[in-house]
């Protein structure tokens, strides 16, 4: 009986330490600025922007501009006060965007390591870019972006600040961390759009009103 208590109290234990963390801690919510904002959004970059990618060097679609300004708008709502504030017009013009892809070195013997992506453990091999010998993996892929906007926030015809951002993302994947999506952009591209959020809100925290 003893011995069968003690089992029980050890499947107990056990449990507990699987059961769920206590409550999280929440982010901080974004205190509004002391006026309204009003968004121009205009972009020189071509919608969809296609990004040129992966030893075959196919194309992924993306749609730039709408993830943009849908992140500014949600930013923009947190950070506007409401009416009978004073109103301020936020002009964000994106210039440009450029993307880079490198490849260094081939992997341990060329071949893929075992991928655990979408549709679950897959050899990511078969010949499909070395001739029959196995898919072709470099020891690193090298992504890049960078992004140039324009900012200006006006109000009543003066400007109360203008400048320009050249937000910037880097990602290394390295061999043993290949999986279906080293060739993606999608989450580097978002992560650039955070960073262009961050500028753009940090300049309005500039603003002083007359």
């Amino acid at each position: 009986m003893r011995r069968l208590t003690g089992i029980f109290l050890a499947l107990a234990l056990a449990l507990a330490g699987c059961a769920s963390p206590g409550p999280q801690s929440l982010p901080e919510p974004i205190p509004p600025l002391p006026y309204r904002i009003t968004l121009e959004f205009t972009s020189d970059i071509s919608d969809p922007y296609y990004v040129l990618s992966g030893p075959s060097e196919s194309y992924l679609r993306v749609p730039f501009n709408a993830w943009a300004r849908g992140a500014l708008l949600r930013r923009l709502a947190a950070r506007s006060a409401g009416a009978g504030a004073p109103e301020v017009t936020l002009r964000v013009h994106l210039v440009s965007l450029q993307t880079s892809y490198r490849e260094v070195g081939s992997g341990p013997g060329g071949g893929a390591p075992t991928s655990t992506g979408l549709f679950g453990p897959l050899l990511l091999a078969g010949g499909d870019f070395d001739g029959g010998d196995g898919r072709h993996i470099p020891s690193e892929i090298h992504k890049g972006a960078r992004l140039e906007a324009e900012l200006r926030v006006d109000r009543g015809g003066r400007t109360l600040v203008e400048k320009t951002l050249t937000p910037e993302v880097r990602e290394t994947v390295y061999w043993e961390d290949f999986n279906d999506w080293s060739y993606d952009y999608g989450d580097l591209l978002r992560r650039l759009i955070t960073r262009l959020v961050k500028d753009v809100d940090g300049a309005l925290q500039e603003v002083v009103l007359p």
